[in-house]
Protein backbone atom coordinates (compact mmCIF):
# COMPACT_ATOMS: atom_id res chain seq x y z
CA UNK A 1 0.00 0.00 0.00
CA UNK A 2 0.98 3.60 -0.46
CA UNK A 3 1.32 4.22 3.27
CA UNK A 4 3.73 1.32 3.71
CA UNK A 5 5.90 2.35 0.77
CA UNK A 6 6.09 6.01 1.75
CA UNK A 7 7.34 5.36 5.31
CA UNK A 8 10.84 4.54 4.14
CA UNK A 9 10.96 7.47 1.72
CA UNK A 10 10.47 10.34 4.18
CA UNK A 11 12.82 13.21 3.54
CA UNK A 12 15.56 14.22 5.88
CA UNK A 13 14.67 17.05 8.27
CA UNK A 14 16.89 19.52 6.40
CA UNK A 15 15.33 18.66 3.01
CA UNK A 16 11.70 19.21 4.00
CA UNK A 17 11.94 23.04 3.92
CA UNK A 18 13.52 22.86 0.45
CA UNK A 19 10.67 20.72 -0.82
CA UNK A 20 8.25 23.14 0.86
CA UNK A 21 9.84 26.05 -1.01
CA UNK A 22 9.60 24.09 -4.25
CA UNK A 23 5.93 23.44 -3.56
CA UNK A 24 5.33 27.13 -2.74
CA UNK A 25 7.02 28.09 -6.00
CA UNK A 26 4.85 25.60 -7.87
CA UNK A 27 1.71 27.10 -6.31
CA UNK A 28 2.81 30.64 -7.22
CA UNK A 29 3.57 29.68 -10.83
CA UNK A 30 0.53 27.39 -11.22
CA UNK A 31 -2.18 28.61 -8.80
CA UNK A 32 -4.55 25.89 -10.07
CA UNK A 33 -2.68 23.41 -7.87
CA UNK A 34 -4.18 24.97 -4.72
CA UNK A 35 -7.27 23.48 -3.14
CA UNK A 36 -9.07 20.30 -3.98
CA UNK A 37 -9.25 20.96 -7.74
CA UNK A 38 -12.94 20.32 -8.25
CA UNK A 39 -13.56 23.75 -9.75
CA UNK A 40 -10.89 23.22 -12.39
CA UNK A 41 -12.22 19.75 -13.03
CA UNK A 42 -15.68 21.25 -13.61
CA UNK A 43 -14.22 23.70 -16.13
CA UNK A 44 -12.67 20.74 -17.94
CA UNK A 45 -15.92 18.79 -17.85
CA UNK A 46 -17.72 21.79 -19.33
CA UNK A 47 -15.22 21.90 -22.19
CA UNK A 48 -13.82 25.30 -21.22
CA UNK A 49 -10.22 24.04 -20.99
CA UNK A 50 -8.27 22.52 -23.86
CA UNK A 51 -6.20 19.34 -23.78
CA UNK A 52 -2.94 21.20 -23.09
CA UNK A 53 -4.39 23.07 -20.08
CA UNK A 54 -5.98 19.92 -18.72
CA UNK A 55 -2.79 17.88 -19.20
CA UNK A 56 -0.72 20.58 -17.48
CA UNK A 57 -3.24 20.87 -14.66
CA UNK A 58 -3.19 17.12 -14.05
CA UNK A 59 0.59 16.97 -14.20
CA UNK A 60 1.10 19.87 -11.78
CA UNK A 61 -1.55 18.56 -9.37
CA UNK A 62 0.18 15.17 -9.39
CA UNK A 63 3.54 16.83 -8.74
CA UNK A 64 2.08 18.82 -5.83
CA UNK A 65 0.52 15.66 -4.38
CA UNK A 66 3.81 13.77 -4.62
CA UNK A 67 5.72 16.64 -3.01
CA UNK A 68 3.24 16.80 -0.13
CA UNK A 69 3.45 13.06 0.40
CA UNK A 70 7.25 13.22 0.19
CA UNK A 71 7.56 15.67 3.08
CA UNK A 72 5.09 13.67 5.15
CA UNK A 73 2.11 16.02 5.14
CA UNK A 74 -0.95 13.88 5.76
CA UNK A 75 -3.84 14.11 3.39
CA UNK A 76 -6.57 12.12 1.79
CA UNK A 77 -6.18 10.00 -1.30
CA UNK A 78 -9.77 9.64 -2.45
CA UNK A 79 -10.40 13.16 -3.73
CA UNK A 80 -6.98 13.52 -5.42
CA UNK A 81 -7.59 10.16 -7.12
CA UNK A 82 -10.96 11.33 -8.43
CA UNK A 83 -9.60 14.71 -9.56
CA UNK A 84 -6.58 13.19 -11.33
CA UNK A 85 -8.72 10.54 -13.00
CA UNK A 86 -11.34 13.09 -13.98
CA UNK A 87 -8.66 15.37 -15.40
CA UNK A 88 -7.23 12.51 -17.47
CA UNK A 89 -10.74 11.65 -18.66
CA UNK A 90 -11.31 15.29 -19.63
CA UNK A 91 -8.02 15.27 -21.57
CA UNK A 92 -9.20 12.20 -23.50
CA UNK A 93 -12.58 13.83 -24.04
CA UNK A 94 -11.09 17.01 -25.42
CA UNK A 95 -8.86 14.98 -27.76
CA UNK A 96 -11.90 13.00 -28.88
CA UNK A 97 -13.72 16.27 -29.60
CA UNK A 98 -10.79 17.41 -31.76
CA UNK A 99 -10.31 14.18 -33.71
CA UNK A 100 -13.73 12.50 -33.65
CA UNK A 101 -16.31 15.24 -32.96
CA UNK A 102 -19.22 13.10 -34.19
CA UNK A 103 -18.65 10.32 -31.63
CA UNK A 104 -21.26 11.89 -29.37
CA UNK A 105 -19.69 11.36 -25.95
CA UNK A 106 -19.65 14.64 -24.00
CA UNK A 107 -16.87 16.04 -21.85
CA UNK A 108 -18.81 15.37 -18.66
CA UNK A 109 -19.10 11.69 -19.54
CA UNK A 110 -15.35 11.46 -20.23
CA UNK A 111 -14.63 13.16 -16.91
CA UNK A 112 -16.82 10.71 -14.96
CA UNK A 113 -15.34 7.73 -16.83
CA UNK A 114 -11.80 8.90 -16.06
CA UNK A 115 -12.48 9.53 -12.37
CA UNK A 116 -14.19 6.20 -11.82
CA UNK A 117 -11.63 4.25 -13.85
CA UNK A 118 -8.67 5.55 -11.86
CA UNK A 119 -10.59 5.00 -8.61
CA UNK A 120 -11.24 1.39 -9.64
CA UNK A 121 -7.58 0.75 -10.43
CA UNK A 122 -6.00 2.44 -7.41
CA UNK A 123 -8.55 1.59 -4.72
CA UNK A 124 -9.36 -1.91 -6.02
CA UNK A 125 -13.10 -1.19 -6.01
CA UNK A 126 -14.55 -1.85 -9.49
CA UNK A 127 -18.17 -2.32 -8.41
CA UNK A 128 -18.19 0.74 -6.17
CA UNK A 129 -16.58 2.76 -8.95
CA UNK A 130 -19.24 1.69 -11.44
CA UNK A 131 -22.01 2.56 -8.98
CA UNK A 132 -20.44 5.95 -8.26
CA UNK A 133 -20.24 6.64 -12.00
CA UNK A 134 -23.89 5.67 -12.41
CA UNK A 135 -24.87 8.06 -9.66
CA UNK A 136 -22.87 10.88 -11.23
CA UNK A 137 -23.51 10.30 -14.93
CA UNK A 138 -26.64 8.20 -15.26
CA UNK A 139 -27.36 4.79 -16.72
CA UNK A 140 -26.25 5.75 -20.23
CA UNK A 141 -22.66 5.47 -18.95
CA UNK A 142 -23.12 1.88 -17.72
CA UNK A 143 -21.44 0.11 -20.70
CA UNK A 144 -18.45 2.44 -20.64
CA UNK A 145 -18.16 2.27 -16.85
CA UNK A 146 -18.30 -1.53 -16.82
CA UNK A 147 -15.67 -1.79 -19.54
CA UNK A 148 -13.29 0.85 -18.17
CA UNK A 149 -13.56 0.06 -14.45
CA UNK A 150 -13.27 -3.72 -14.77
CA UNK A 151 -10.42 -3.41 -17.30
CA UNK A 152 -8.53 -0.97 -15.08
CA UNK A 153 -9.04 -3.23 -12.07
CA UNK A 154 -7.89 -6.32 -13.97
CA UNK A 155 -4.82 -4.61 -15.46
CA UNK A 156 -3.69 -2.85 -12.28
CA UNK A 157 -1.13 -4.28 -9.89
CA UNK A 158 -2.05 -5.98 -6.64
CA UNK A 159 -0.90 -3.01 -4.55
CA UNK A 160 -3.65 -0.57 -3.66
CA UNK A 161 -3.76 2.77 -1.91
CA UNK A 162 -4.94 1.40 1.41
CA UNK A 163 -2.77 -0.86 3.56
CA UNK A 164 -5.71 -2.24 5.57
CA UNK A 165 -7.49 -3.46 2.45
CA UNK A 166 -7.50 -7.25 2.18
CA UNK A 167 -7.46 -9.41 -0.94
CA UNK A 168 -10.93 -10.87 -0.47
CA UNK A 169 -13.70 -11.77 1.95
CA UNK A 170 -11.87 -14.87 3.14
CA UNK A 171 -8.94 -12.71 4.29
CA UNK A 172 -11.06 -10.16 6.12
CA UNK A 173 -11.46 -11.95 9.45
CA UNK A 174 -15.22 -11.53 9.23
CA UNK A 175 -15.63 -15.07 7.91
CA UNK A 176 -13.90 -17.15 10.56
CA UNK A 177 -14.78 -20.78 11.08
CA UNK A 178 -14.84 -20.26 14.82
CA UNK A 179 -17.03 -17.37 16.00
CA UNK A 180 -15.37 -14.66 18.03
CA UNK A 181 -17.89 -14.90 20.88
CA UNK A 182 -18.85 -18.13 22.61
CA UNK A 183 -22.37 -19.33 21.72
CA UNK A 184 -24.96 -18.86 24.40
CA UNK A 185 -26.01 -21.93 26.45
CA UNK A 186 -29.45 -23.33 25.76
CA UNK A 187 -31.17 -23.82 29.13
CA UNK A 188 -33.75 -26.26 27.78
CA UNK A 189 -31.07 -28.94 27.32
CA UNK A 190 -30.10 -29.01 31.01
Amino acid sequence: ALEGRSKGTRLQVWAAPLVGLLLAGLIIVVPQTQGEGLGWLQLGADGLLGPAELWGLGLFRLLALLLLAGIGIPGGVLLPTLVLGGTLGAVLGSLQNLWLPDLGLGMGAWTVLGACTLLSALCKTPLSSVLLGLAWGGESLLPGLLLSCTSAYALSSEAGLFSAQVDGRASSGAHLERPLAAPSQDVSQE
